[in-house]
């Protein structure tokens, strides 16, 4: 996600100096060093209605033994202050007598500044705005003391609801600014701040419309400019997104601002605008502008990966861990170079890493704090199901958080039912996932076959999928629509089931099931884990990648497909794997091969692989050099590991991703056994191997993501003794098996059941 650079609370120097006198600024610092020598903590609070007054006796008292005290009649202002304890012990107890014994010794303070008794509260709010960061209980209540002695005292409304903010206190933060807007909707800064608030709750629509109020308010102020673009980028969606660009080049235009910050934002809007190269460009100027900031070298890593500059994204990606001076972001930093390090095969570190991560994240989600890796990239670490879901979780959660309005029908989707008759029920499916993506390719074949008496298929491609139009009843090119208009579109539809086939992975549509536009919400096929998302109310999978004792690891209901969950797509391209006259290049009798990104397995499984590769005389590994720049980091590790055994460059072919389906299908033929990456199974592929043939070597995991070799291993309704050849119940027995099944190959003896 985009770590943006612009402050979104405005500091109290920008409040203070449009607000009140400078002169009040200065004996700030003095009331406050007085008021510090007050030892304790008090509690005083305001109410949900913005009234930050108790009975009146108590305040009316003690404001009376300020006057007093203010005009020099000492022995008076005493007596008061001791009838206004009394009445606010009475009030509150023990607590808030000592409370005011503190208050009356901060009072007294305001003496030593030279304030009269008109100015107290306004020495009230500069002593509280001093010590806020330090001592922000203490600052909480010397704001709501201003305010119960000026009631329409707009300014402190403000900091105090930007105090509440800072702590986390969102509901009283919201009051607060609401009240200080009401009193005074002429000020720009009280519309920004609560666009802040919204942008601050991840709620960037509900912003726009309080920083378009604040910009004209402010005509040659960049700051609410700044904080509108910024919401529309986050807010999402084409025509948004496109608006901040426009701003973006007018401000440049009126303000001549090329400054890092402000180069930093376009960049990544250029980026999530799809404009990868002018995206490349900005950033590079910002960091040629400003070579220490770290949010700008994580941004920059993000796009260099979507532009698969995998050494580069790394080199950026350790800029910011390495610098001390970019604390605050390196954990983003370092769990987003743990992956990419996964992905090219660095496994220096990899259990430092794996382990400095996985408490990173739990740390982080046990605060409250969003963890720094996304659910989809969860999948492909060594974590447990319990953690992924815990991950899964916190994103929904700011999910919901951010939502522009109330959801059409309640979570309670196991409740709602279907109470539609005399129609063909509908089904609806959205993804940005539907062209040239195997979870097109996979769930067309569902498309082509399924029973259009019963049902109506609609189909909602968040990124367009010409091909699958003429294959349901309805297609929705929705890819330039934000959120809300795909639910509202959605919702006309009068949709019965709506099945979600990206779960968490990028360009997913999170945002628009959290506005649950149908009774019934289904994950399916792209996203092998929980969703973690109330408004998600099953999961479809069998019973081989989530057994009954695993349900516990996901937040919806699970329905069981009989055989395996997964849908082949083979039927229309087995046809043309003959046309293909793609070859290997070796010669070898035992070839074993794992067509998966490096992602998705480890140096543990590697070394297995490497045993398997010394045990079997002339056998040869196969794999795939996606990304290309794995490779020299794959046979630098084999090659340490062997130590000279055998020459590991002469052993382990690499071929390339290939995009056609045909020649795909021929290659795998190739392959005498398929040896199955455990941390994260194949999925496609493995449906590929065994369409063409090829026998799938697999170990049982303990995640959905590493079990569909058992789920489709179960669909070919093998005997047990094949069964238990190819699904290991240990490392151990993996290892095992596949130099049994090698023998077994070399003496050309047949032990695969026959197919059914």
């Amino acid at each position: 996600p985009m770590v943006s650079p612009l402050p979104l609370l405005v500091s109290f120097s920008l409040v203070a100096s449009l607000l009140v006198p400078v002169h009040s600024q200065i004996v700030a610092k003095t009331h406050a060093e007085c008021f510090l020598s007050i030892q304790g903590e008090g509690s005083m609070k305001c109410d949900g209605n913005g009234h930050c007054s108790s009975p009146s006796t108590c305040y009316d008292t003690l404001q009376q033994g300020f006057i007093l005290e203010s005009n020099g009649d000492v022995e008076k202002a005493y007596k008061t202050y001791q009838d206004a304890k009394k009445s606010c012990s009475e009030m509150d107890g023990d607590d808030m007598s000592t409370l005011f014994d503190e208050i009356i010794q901060a009072l007294r303070c305001v003496d030593v500044s030279g304030l009269g008794a008109v100015s107290v509260p306004y020495g009230l709010f500069f002593s509280a705005s001093y010590i806020e960061h330090t001592h922000p209980s203490h600052a909480s209540n010397l704001y709501s003391l201003a305010i119960s002695m000026r009631t329409q005292f707009a300014e402190a409304y403000m900091a105090l609801g930007r105090l509440h903010m800072r702590l986390k206190e969102y509901d009283m933060a919201k009051v607060m600014l609401e009240h200080s807007l009401r009193l005074q909707p002429r000020k720009y800064v009280a519309h920004y701040m609560m666009g802040a608030f919204y942008m601050t709750t991840n709620q960037p629509l509900k912003a726009i419309p309080f920083f378009e109020a604040a910009c004209p308010l402010a005509p040659e102020s960049t700051v609410p400019l700044s904080a509108l673009a910024t919401s529309l980028h986050k807010a999402g969606g084409n025509a948004n997104m496109m608006r901040a660009k426009d701003i973006y080049t007018d401000w440049i235009d009126k303000f001549n601002d090329h400054t890092p910050q402000i180069m930093a934002n376009i960049a990544v809007l250029y980026k999530d605008l799809g404009m990868l190269v002018e995206s490349i460009q900005a950033f590079e100027r910002s960091l040629e502008l400003d070579g220490h900031s770290a949010s700008t070298h994580i941004n920059y890593a993000h796009a260099l990966e979507e532009g698969k500059r995998y050494n580069d994204a790394m080199a950026h990606y350790s800029a910011a861990v390495d610098d001390h001076d970019m604390s605050q972001e390196r954990p983003d930093a370092l769990c987003q170079l743990y992956v990419i390090e996964q992905r090219l095969g660095i496994w220096d570190q990899w259990y430092t890493r794996t382990s400095d991560v996985r408490d990173m994240q739990e740390g982080r989600i046990s605060v409250g704090e969003g963890p720094c890796m996304t659910p989809s990239m969860s999948l492909f670490c060594p974590f447990d199901a319990l953690h992924n879901l815990e991950v899964a979780t916190s994103f929904a959660n700011r999910t919901i958080a951010a939502r522009s309005r109330e959801p059409y029908y309640p979570y309670t989707g196991f409740n709602n039912g279907i109470t539609k008759t005399g129609t063909n029920l509908r089904i609806g499916f959205i993804s940005a996932y539907l062209s040239n993506h195997i979870v097109g390719q996979m769930i067309s074949e569902l498309f082509i076959q399924y029973d259009k008496e019963q049902l109506q298929f609609y189909v909602y491609a968040t990124r367009p999928a010409p091909s699958i139009e003429g294959m349901v009843d309805k297609y929705a090119d929705v890819a330039n629509h934000d959120a809300e208009t795909i639910a509202a579109s959605i919702y006309a539809d009068e949709i019965d089931i709506l099945i979600d086939l990206d779960g968490h992975m990028p360009g997913n549509s999170q945002a628009v099931l959290a506005l649950q536009p149908v009774p019934i919400q289904v994950s399916y096929l792209g996203f092998p884990g929980s969703s973690g998302a109330p408004y998600i109310q099953y999961i479809i999978a069998d019973e081989r990648v989530i057994p009954q004792e695993h349900a516990q690891h996901f937040s919806e209901k699970i329905l069981y497909m009989p055989h395996s969950y997964f849908v082949a797509h083979h039927a229309n391209m087995y046809q043309f794997a003959s046309e293909s006259d793609y070859t290997v290049g070796s010669n070898a009798n035992v070839i074993f091969c794992s067509m998966n990104q490096v992602i998705k397995f480890d140096p543990d499984i590697f070394r297995i692989w490497l045993n398997i590769l010394r045990s079997v005389t002339g056998s040869r590994l196969w794999l795939m050099s996606h990304p290309p720049e794995a490779k020299s980091h794959i046979l630098a590790y084999a090659a340490k590991y062997l130590g000279g055994t055998i020459e590991a460059s002469e052993r382990i072919l690499f071929h390339d991703h290939l995009v056609e389906s045909k020649d795909h299908l021929v290659r795998l033929q190739q392959c005498s056994l398929f040896l199955d990456p455990p941390k994260y199974n194949s999925h496609a592929t493995g449906l590929d191997a065994l369409w063409m043939g090829v026998p799938i070597l697999t170990l049982l995991g303990s995640k959905m993501s590493s079990r569909a070799g058992a789920s489709m291993l179960h669909a070919l309704s093998l005997s047990p003794t094949t069964t238990e050849l190819l699904l290991a119940s240990s490392i151990a027995t993996y290892e095992k098996n596949a130099i049994l099944l090698a023998v077994r190959l070399q003496q050309c003896s047949l032990f695969l059941d026959p197919p059914k």
